[in-house]
């Protein structure tokens, strides 16, 4: 009897068994919940930022904002950010909350009503936010989870493709594009040497890269992204990612391992600049007749770094010289001297750059206060180049007091038998402010020798006796004046 139970048993349970293993059942889709937003935009995202061009402000204005979502923080390379695009433009929202990716998805469209929150610019780009104390002073911030949860309203569902702006070099992008998906092909300067970011540092990496053009950038990668103890690939490839800035440098921050397409190893060596140049220097100061005007031809010249900013002498500015002259070049980024090194050949694109007259010197950089100021670290970046690694400094130009003339304006020279007047009693610089010595020739000729306070030797006395100095050359108010490189180019006789 226990035998015939235990076999009716057996059979019940292998045909349950069978069952199971034989039929798949059918279960439904988890539903997408679709929002429904009723209120329309005020304004595009280009507009908002146009008119809320603020370092730090209050929006009091019914503004409403729509725009995709186009990056969040699941891979943990963003932190309690949100990313936002329309066609015209894209927005950094900071928000004090994280696994924001679970709320707003990559293709989700959202509507922010903006009256009551803040902007403000970190790094020099605008967000949107809340405001915190820095210093006692109020800067922009993230706005808490609660705060945000009352403002930022989803619609529909997030099935918006955001498409990247696919550009062929650093040198096509701009300011409309901050904040926005792009993609171009880079090759990594330690491709399959180094990891994406250093886990053990608490700030991120940033890693360089030559674009198809020859121009020099950078990503950014936090210790904390999922992908960040990954090689960087090697050699030719296509990445995607959000355009971001800071103080006027692009920076290129990948979202995902998704952004990054196949590389072509085969490639060992990083793209360079093909261009030539089409005018001398000489021909492109000619083309200057005002203190500021605007270059609209498509001018490209090269020359050679004679000098940089290394000492602290001289701040935020290139000395660049071919055999028909010299040109200062404004960058708004210090050490310079790490990607422009004194005897690095460079080609500059002219076009939409600003030339202009300061104090007798003709100098390349942006326009700012009507006068020619200090290109934007990014702006240079798309319009500076190299072709070789090669350093090869140029010989400065032996001349006398008596012999200089315009066209040595900007050049490296060296003069003979000087004299400092304060030779052994003076230091470069006194009472730590930019300092003017004055230096003769055996003939009694002058010339003043300018030293910034800032200058690492601006402590050193001035040498007596006979001395050759090599410095560059320049005009002040008329008159000229020599900018030294470092303590080295004053050689005792």
């Amino acid at each position: 009897m226990k035998t015939k139970q235990f076999s009716i048993i057996l059979t019940v349970l292998c045909g349950f068994l069978s069952g199971l293993s034989g039929c798949t059942p059918e279960f439904d889709e988890p539903t997408v919940k679709e929002y429904k937003y009723e209120k329309a935009a005020t304004l595009t995202i280009a507009q908002f930022k146009s008119t809320y061009n603020y370092d730090f402000k209050q929006i009091t204005d019914p503004v409403i904002l729509k725009g995709v979502v186009n990056a969040t923080d699941e891979s943990g390379n963003i932190y309690k950010k949100l990313y936002l695009q329309d066609e015209t433009g894209g927005l950094e929202i900071s928000l004090d909350a994280t696994s924001l990716y679970t709320q707003f998805k990559v293709g989700q469209e959202i509507y922010i009503e903006c009256k009551g929150l803040y902007v403000g610019k970190y790094g020099g780009v605008l967000q949107l936010g809340f405001p915190y104390k820095k210093n006692g002073v109020d800067a922009i911030g993230r706005m808490p989870q609660v705060v945000a949860m009352a403002h930022i309203f989803k619609n529909g569902t997030p099935n918006k493709v955001v498409t990247p702006i696919a550009v062929n070099s650093l040198s096509e992008l701009n300011n409309s594009m901050l904040d926005k998906v792009v993609s171009l092909k880079v090759f990594f300067t330690n491709g399959g040497k180094e990891k994406y970011a250093d886990k053990s540092s608490q700030y991120p990496t940033e890693q360089a890269f030559t674009d198809l053009k020859g121009a020099k950038g950078i990503i950014y990668t936090s210790g904390y992204a999922r992908f960040s103890q990954e090689l960087l690939p090697k050699g030719l490839g296509t990445i995607t990612a959000i355009l971001s800035a800071y103080n006027g440098k692009w920076q290129l921050i990948i979202r995902d391992k998704n952004d990054v397409g196949t590389f072509d190893a085969s490639v060992t060596t990083p793209p360079v600049y093909q261009g030539e140049a089409t005018h001398t220097i000489s021909q492109l100061k000619a083309t200057c007749n005002s203190k500021l005007q605007l270059i609209q031809s498509n001018m490209v010249v090269k020359g050679v770094v004679t000098a940089s900013d290394e000492s602290g002498n001289i701040y935020k500015k290139l000395y660049i010289q071919d055999q028909s002259g010299a040109i200062a070049v404004n960058i708004n980024a210090k050490g310079l001297f790490n990607s422009y090194p004194v005897g690095q050949e460079i080609f500059i694109e002219c076009r939409d750059l600003y030339i202009g007259n300061s104090n007798g010197n003709i100098e390349l950089g942006a326009s700012y206060n009507g006068n020619i100021g200090q290109m934007e670290d990014a702006t240079a970046s798309s319009h500076i180049f190299t072709k070789q690694a090669a350093i090869t400094p140029i010989a400065p130009l032996a001349t006398t007091i008596a012999e200089l003339t315009d066209d040595m304006n900007g050049k490296l020279i060296t003069l003979s038998n000087m004299k400092f007047t304060n030779g052994d009693v003076s230091y470069y610089v006194s009472n730590n402010k930019p300092t003017s010595e004055e230096m003769k020739d055996d003939n009694g000729n002058s010339i003043i020798v300018y030293t910034s306070n800032y200058a690492t030797f601006a402590n050193e006395k001035l040498p007596s006796g006979h001395v050759t100095i090599t410095a560059i050359l320049t005009k002040f108010d008329g008159k000229w004046q020599l900018i030294l490189r470092n303590t080295k180019d004053v050689v005792k006789d």
